[in-house]
């Protein structure tokens, strides 16, 4: 089990509270309306599990579910481990990996997992609510994330760490995500250093998250990314057009030759007819073998060729994603105000100079996190483990090496640059 507790002060009973059920129903909107494709039941599950993990941290399964108190006739413990792991597999909880994972005790406290603060969920969904139920629902957004607060910190971790002040955890992008923008909004925190393997916290729908940071404080954001896998190499491209040109010109070679064939065929049927007739049973069956052995030559070859030509338009879509995230970043930079308040902070986006593939890290002032990405790379989530550090000398020695790799690092203007 975790060592993981909650501050005795900040320990709260299991109870049904007069606005349980609006708060239920407002997890459930904000899941539902991040398009996760979840079932009506799946929603139920993970909703209830949220509010647990949130409002009844540690939450022990079995006595919870023995008092029959639960919403949406959740009552086994099989149904709570169901919203469980849907929230884990789409990145609003992380799992605290611990010595005895295969503990496999009914009554262990569920402490095992670190749920994403509640109100940068609902941020992203709020825009597309209509307004009666926006700020509706808003309350309830704010309500869960003072508890969160109360429970796990402002930084979203509980302070007992051990003594090393560090704790693994596996979680999915998602969360990384959440995590970072928790974390922006920390007073303690006034740097931020990423090392990033591509720009997808800078999408379009959480550009405002770094905007109201920005404006808020002065607080200062160094990128620094590995941009490998968004290059298109211009010689693979050309090899790729031979490759096929190449093909298709063998493809039509092999099509005339057939149709050189039939033709022959046909003249021959002409002048020696009875002899055809005798040996026409022979015909047909090498003329299907031989067809038989053309047509699945040609088959693999033109499943080589979608294979190929499918690799290349995953290449360009990664690299045009890639392309709107830099100008949203490169905007960033660029602005001096957000509603009406002048930046007060400001950021700044690089990439080695050297053939080096950076971590997947982020440093703040009171906190920093790692990560390693899981093979296989095609490996459903949650598909990162990594580290969580609040001890202040781990936290300053990760300092120290990203400004060494700063130092020798290039500002990114587009993918042309590098």
């Amino acid at each position: 089990m975790s060592n993981l507790k909650p501050d005795s002060d900040h320990a709260i009973k299991f109870d049904i509270k007069k606005d349980q059920a609006e708060i239920l129903r407002t997890i459930k909107t904000i899941f539902n309306r991040h398009n996760l494709g979840l079932t009506d039941v799946q929603s139920n599950e993970a909703s209830v599990y949220y509010y647990l993990l949130i409002n009844n941290f540690p939450i022990n399964i079995q006595e919870i579910t023995k008092k029959s108190l639960l919403p949406f006739n959740i009552r086994s413990v099989k149904t709570l481990k169901k919203g469980r792991d849907i929230l884990l597999k789409t990145g609003f909880i992380a799992q605290i990996l611990t010595q005895d994972m295969n503990d496999n005790n009914m009554n262990r406290f569920d402490n095992d997992y670190l749920p994403a603060n509640p109100i940068i969920i609902w941020n992203e969904i709020e825009n597309l609510l209509d307004a009666k139920t926006r700020n509706f629902r808003k309350d309830h957004a704010k309500v869960l994330e003072d508890q969160f607060i109360n429970t796990f910190k402002n930084h979203g971790f509980l302070g007992n760490f051990g003594d090393n002040g560090c704790i693994t955890i596996l979680y999915s992008s998602r969360w990384f995500t959440y995590t970072i923008l928790n974390n922006l909004n920390i007073p303690e925190n006034k740097n931020m250093d990423m090392m990033l393997s591509g720009l997808r916290s800078f999408d379009t729908e959480r550009i405002d998250s770094y905007r109201k940071m920005l404006s808020n404080k002065k607080f200062a954001i160094r990128a620094l990314f590995d941009p490998t896998n968004y290059i298109i190499n211009t010689e693979e491209l050309d090899e790729l057009k031979n490759s096929t040109a190449k093909s298709t010109k063998d493809f039509g070679d092999k099509l005339n030759s057939v149709n050189e064939f039939e033709e022959g065929k046909l003249k021959r049927e002409k002048e020696f007819e009875e002899l055809i007739k005798i040996t026409k049973e022979f015909e047909d069956g090498l003329k299907r073998e031989k067809e038989s052995e053309f047509k699945i030559k040609i088959t693999e070859e033109l499943e080589n060729m979608i294979k190929i030509t499918k690799r290349f338009e995953d290449r360009l879509e990664s690299a045009k994603k890639f392309e709107d995230r830099l100008e949203s970043a490169k905007n960033l930079t660029n602005e001096k105000e957000f509603r009406g308040k002048k930046f007060l902070g400001k950021i700044e986006i690089r990439y080695p100079k050297a053939n080096y593939s950076t971590s997947r890290r982020v440093i703040f002032d009171k906190m920093a996190i790692d990560a390693k990405k899981l093979l296989p790379f095609t490996r459903a989530e949650p598909s990162y483990v990594g580290m969580i550090y609040l001890n202040d000398e781990n936290i300053n020695f990760l300092r120290h090496n990203f400004n060494a790799l700063w130092e020798g690092s290039t500002t990114i203007t587009s993918l042309s640059s590098l």
